[in-house]
């Protein structure tokens, strides 16, 4: 188990296993255990987004020999390059500005709190404008 929960696991464990403690207290120990679960997932997801997100894309890329841009369209690349499972099938021809198209663009649907949303959106402006400028200077 990630390191994190470490901490609602044994908070759950402690509060589950005292008989002294009525079901609706139980309950509540649980609500806020499953809320702060909730917020420390949006708070991952989110680094994935905004400058550090362009950084942290721009290293795998460069760990893959992927290109800086693929001026690509993306049901095309996901016709010759995604697979079954969903999987990429080559690594090569993958990009950030891909990525960024087929899975962080969704990132605010997957997220719980109102707050994480407003970030997600915010720091996916930037990247859009981000990969716009490569765009206009590649192509």
């Amino acid at each position: 188990m990630n390191d994190k929960y470490e901490s609602i696991k044994k908070i759950l464990i402690k509060e589950l296993s005292s008989s002294s403690h009525d079901i609706n207290h139980v309950m509540r120990v649980y609500k806020t255990s499953l809320e702060l679960a909730r917020h420390e997932q949006d708070a991952d997801k989110l680094d994935v987004l905004g400058t550090v997100g362009i950084a942290r894309l721009y290293i795998i890329a460069g760990k893959h020999n992927q290109k800086i841009y693929s001026d690509v369209l993306i049901d095309e690349y996901i016709k010759e390059n995604i697979i079954d499972n969903g999987r990429i099938n080559d690594g090569s021809k993958h990009s950030p500005d891909i990525e960024y198209e087929l899975k962080l663009k969704k990132i605010p649907d997957r997220l719980f709190t109102r707050k994480a949303k407003e970030i997600a959106i915010n720091r996916l402006e930037y990247m859009e404008t981000f990969f716009n400028e490569i765009r206009n200077n590649i192509v």
